[in-house]
C-alpha cells in the first residue's frame, strides 16, 4: 500500500518513477510502528526495488512483516535479506500467500500482530 502511494504521489508531481523522498511517505513511515510489506519473490528473495525502498528509510525499532503471493517458490531468503538492509529493524518471518490458506488461518496470523 505505502509503494502504490508512493508511486502515485511521483507520477502525478513529477513524472514517472518512485519518489523515495516524498514528504507523505516520510510522515506515514514516521508515524508506524509496523510495517506489513507486500512483496513480489524473484529468485528466492526479495527483488531489488523492495531492497531500494528499504534502504531509502529509517526502518530502526520499526516491526517489518513480509509477505508475498506466489504460486510456485516459497520465500526463501526473504527475512534473511531484508534483515541485512534494514539490521535496526526487526523483520518477522514473512508467509506465503499463495490461495490456499482458509479464512481462519488468515486470521490467525494477522491476529498475532497484537501480541
Amino acid at each position: 500500500m505505502i509503494m502504490t502511494r508512493f508511486w502515485i504521489l511521483r507520477r502525478k508531481n513529477k513524472g514517472m518513477g518512485l519518489d523515495l523522498q516524498s514528504l507523505a511517505v516520510l510522515r506515514i513511515l514516521t508515524a508506524m510502528k509496523w510495517c506489513i510489506l507486500a512483496i513480489p519473490v524473484w529468485w528466492y528473495t526479495a527483488p531489488a526495488i523492495i531492497k531500494t525502498f528499504l534502504g531509502a528509510y529509517d526502518f530502526s525499532e520499526k516491526i517489518i512483516v513480509p509477505f508475498a503471493t506466489s504460486g510456485g517458490s516459497g520465500l526463501g531468503k526473504t527475512a534473511e535479506t531484508l534483515r541485512e538492509i534494514v539490521p535496526m529493524a526487526i523483520v518477522m518471518e514473512g508467509k506465503l500467500l499463495n490461495g490456499k490458506q482458509k479464512a481462519e488461518e488468515l486470521k490467525k496470523w494477522a491476529d498475532s500482530f497484537e501480541k
